[in-house]
């Protein structure tokens, strides 16, 4: 710039491009903020959904567990075959027993 003094027309002229060089600066700053708010956002996101995908996955563990849990209680062991056997023998001679007792009782009752 010289040193002389600006007319109006110069004045404006400075003052457009001031203005237009401003506004550059902000677009390209509005850019960046929107740029670093996407990736912010992102990473945001992927944490979330790693946090709840691991919590859904040991809730999937726990009920395997329990499920495991569970069937082995049904699962007979083999060195308990013997005992069951007995077991089984004698309800089946309680039940026959009973039917017994019962049909007796029934011939019983109806004579009467």
């Amino acid at each position: 710039m010289s040193s002389r003094a600006m007319n109006d027309e110069e004045v404006a002229s400075e003052m457009n491009k001031m203005i237009a060089f401003i506004k550059q600066e902000a677009m390209e700053k509005a850019r960046e903020i929107k740029v670093k708010a996407n990736e912010d956002f992102a990473i945001e996101k992927t944490k979330i959904v790693r946090q709840e995908s691991q919590a859904i996955d040991a809730a999937f563990d726990k009920k395997r567990k329990a499920a495991e849990t569970a069937l082995k209680m049904y699962v007979v062991h083999p060195r308990y075959i013997p005992i069951y056997s007995i077991l089984i023998d004698e309800l089946r001679r309680v039940y026959i027993f009973a039917l017994v007792g019962m049909e007796q009782f029934a011939i019983d009752t109806d004579k009467q």
